[in-house]
């Protein structure tokens, strides 16, 4: 923005905030901002109706150089922090300055297709035996103790390993309110988990699966040290298959050589109903991820 009226340079901030929930909720916009100016700032409280947007805005002295929404009571439960775009800090706006909030009717974009998380519903742990079950499942750690349970899965603890699936949670994964996967040591197949859709139609539908960025800051604490290192192991070719009533297709994914985001792995006559994706705990490398799975209904030509 242009100049204040002492000559001070002003930095305009500003986002949109959407609650898809049925229930209004709080959050503050914060900026933090280089070193030789004043530090962190943020704005007070903006309530946020349900389904409803608002646009909030802070005028800071210097560059931001981060930016964070940080909601109160929310199924978010964390801080977010969102891109900062590029921008000209010799260039200037004359505009009306936004400190504090106002309505908005920005939306999110909606889900290309029938998304499935692993925070979904439709998101499990399947067994093939019982004995799988007593090998792989919530049973107590390896060295003893109490595991942390979140959505039916243990959080992964370094210092209290299982034997099977486990939640991570970092940024880079897919998810609408907070970003985890999913993961797993090598096994021989007898664990695996599964994402259910509801496919409304009959037809040729394209599946899609989803590979989080791996990126790490690197004054990342030990915590986030100890997950990284995990989930950046060599991840080698996934067992897979598609599930529906009419029978299983197997498949392989190839993890390693797969992009960051997502991933094609074909298109399949699928019928209306229930369809799930399998992802095993049998691979040729060192660690299972299964972030997200989609589904889409192929266009006819």
């Amino acid at each position: 923005m242009t100049d204040g009226q002492r000559g001070e340079p002003r930095y305009q901030v500003r986002a949109h905030v959407y609650n898809g929930e049925p229930a209004p909720g709080l959050v503050r916009l914060g900026v933090v901002i280089r070193e030789e100016h004043e530090g962190n700032r943020w704005s007070g409280p903006v309530r946020i109706g349900a389904h409803a947007s608002m646009e909030l805005g802070l005028v800071v002295s210097g560059p931001p150089t981060e930016l964070w929404v940080s909601p109160y009571l929310s199924l978010n439960r964390r801080d977010i922090r969102l891109a900062v775009p590029e921008f000209d800090e010799e260039g200037s706006v004359d505009a009306e300055p936004l400190n504090g909030a106002r309505a908005s009717s920005w939306m999110p974009e909606p889900d290309d297709g029938i998304v499935v998380d692993d925070l979904d519903p439709g998101f499990s742990v399947v067994y093939a035996s019982p004995e799988d079950e007593e090998r792989h499942g919530l049973q107590t750690a390896w060295f003893g103790g109490e595991l942390d349970i979140d959505e039916g899965l243990p959080v992964f603890n370094p210092f209290l390993p299982t034997g099977g699936w486990m939640r991570f949670e970092q940024p880079g994964m897919w998810g609408r309110y907070r970003h985890t996967v999913a993961s797993t040591l090598p096994g021989g197949g007898g664990a695996s988990v599964r994402f259910t859709a509801h496919v409304p139609s009959a037809g040729r539908w394209r599946v899609d699966y989803h590979v989080p960025v791996m990126a790490a800051r690197r004054d990342r604490p030990i915590m986030e040290t100890i997950r990284m290192s995990i989930l950046l192991e060599e991840k080698g070719t996934y067992e897979m298959k598609v599930v529906t009533g009419d029978g299983d297709v197997p498949l392989e994914f190839d993890a390693d050589a797969a992009q960051t985001g997502w991933n094609d792995l074909g298109e399949y006559s699928l019928p209306a109903g229930e369809a799930s994706l399998e992802v095993s705990n049998k691979t040729t490398g060192a660690v299972v991820i299964a972030d997200a799975v989609r589904w889409r209904p192929v266009e006819e030509r």
